[in-house]
């Protein structure tokens, strides 16, 4: 079976990986918040997308409220 793989490589301390932990930590810690970010990605993966890319954007601002929850600053800084 033929896999794809998308690998993402960035020094540690880049505000990338900050925001992803940041998201990934709001979502261990407030099960709300992983229920809706659940109910985003299974209505988003019932659509055909031509390009994941689509996919990922439909997801943002879903994204973006549960990071501002987080205390993640708007401009991302």
């Amino acid at each position: 079976m033929a896999r794809a793989v998308d690998l993402h490589c960035c020094p540690r301390d880049h505000v990338e990986v900050r925001k992803y932990l940041a998201f990934r930590d709001r979502l261990r810690a407030v099960p709300e918040e992983r229920a809706l970010y659940e109910f985003a990605k299974r209505a988003l993966a019932d659509r055909e997308w031509a390009d994941m890319n689509y996919y990922a954007e439909a997801k943002s601002p879903v994204i973006a409220a549960i990071l501002g929850r987080a205390g993640w600053p708007a401009d991302g800084a």
